[in-house]
């Protein structure tokens, strides 16, 4: 096994084709990213740290296969994601050792903000025991702050959204819209990184889909709410990632309608199974619900002082 730092983008297109093979092979909830976590995380990240400090790859030399990676966060999180066949055989430890390196150097890097520097934390699903085995052998305790993972199948029929007069659903027309929607998150995630210019950015990645960011529009042509879709057409499975409504248009029926037409679109492209997660002290779990999600799993915290 060999590992490297990662490059550019390019190397995306590479742990999403990983991605999809693990979760082919290990099923739908099995703790795997989904290509939307991917991409939309990538992007994050990218507003306040260098991808290529902050991706490590690990390759299988006698095939030249990708097999994992592991992501330090300029949240100080650690993460890290291993192809089922390649799983609890010591790349674990490689990858954790990796994150403390970076985090001991995040610790004592003069140029972040002290108000930024904090414990590691990583996370795992509830059923996900050789997960939590490994972060406790390794000093992390359970947190606080439990994630929701819901779940809904596609062949089940999908409701009409009612919409107040002149307010439409459609998706993002162009690049042209990219301030009106960046303010659409920035009002929805407030405080935000994401910029204008920033959010022409996302739209150029190779996954996103305009079509897929599906935007709840007033008679005036503010987007209201959103909801932003990703599919994996190779397993079938949709996911929003992320959902919110302007502060003037919260409980207007305008986000729930997003995300009805989110899964009709994802059923559109192919996919039988939609999935989207939230905070557990979030109201959204109501919103979710009501557009037939179903609680399947949590994911809980787990942090290293």
């Amino acid at each position: 096994m060999h590992s490297r730092n990662f490059e550019n983008e390019n190397d995306l297109k590479l742990i999403r084709a990983m991605l999809v093979d693990a979760r082919r092979i290990a099923g739908h909830r099995a703790g795997y990213w989904h290509v939307g976590d991917l991409a939309w995380r990538y992007y994050m990240l990218w507003y306040r740290a260098d991808p290529c400090q902050s991706y490590r790859l690990w390759y299988d030399a006698e095939v030249d296969r990708l097999i994992g990676y592991a992501v330090f966060g300029d949240d100080f999180s650690f993460d890290w994601q291993i192809h089922p066949h390649y799983a609890w055989r010591g790349i674990e430890e490689e990858m954790l050792a990796w994150t403390e390196t970076r985090w001991h150097q995040a610790m004592n890097d003069a140029s972040i903000p002290q108000e930024r520097k904090c414990n590691l934390f990583s996370g795992s699903l509830e059923n996900d025991s050789q997960r939590i085995a490994f972060l406790e052998r390794n000093g992390f305790t359970r947190g606080e702050h439990p994630m929701i993972h819901f779940q809904r199948s596609l062949y089940e029929p999908i409701a009409n959204p009612n919409l107040p007069d002149g307010f439409i659903v459609r998706g993002v027309a162009g690049e042209h819209e990219a301030s009106n929607r960046a303010e659409a998150h920035r009002q929805a995630f407030e405080p935000s990184r994401v910029t204008d210019e920033g959010y022409v950015k996302l739209m150029r990645m190779f996954d996103y889909d305009r079509e897929l960011d599906v935007v709840t529009v007033s008679p005036d042509g503010i987007i209201a709410a959103y909801g932003m879709a990703w599919v994996d057409a190779e397993n079938k499975i949709g996911e929003f990632e992320p959902v919110g409504a302007r502060d003037d248009y919260l409980r207007k029926g305008l986000t729930r309608a997003a995300l009805l037409e989110g899964l009709r679109r994802m059923k559109a492209r192919g996919a039988d199974t939609a999935n989207v997660a939230t905070n557990a002290t979030n109201v959204a779990k109501g919103l979710y619900e009501s557009v037939g999600f179903k609680p399947v799993n949590t994911e809980w915290d787990y942090v290293r002082k």
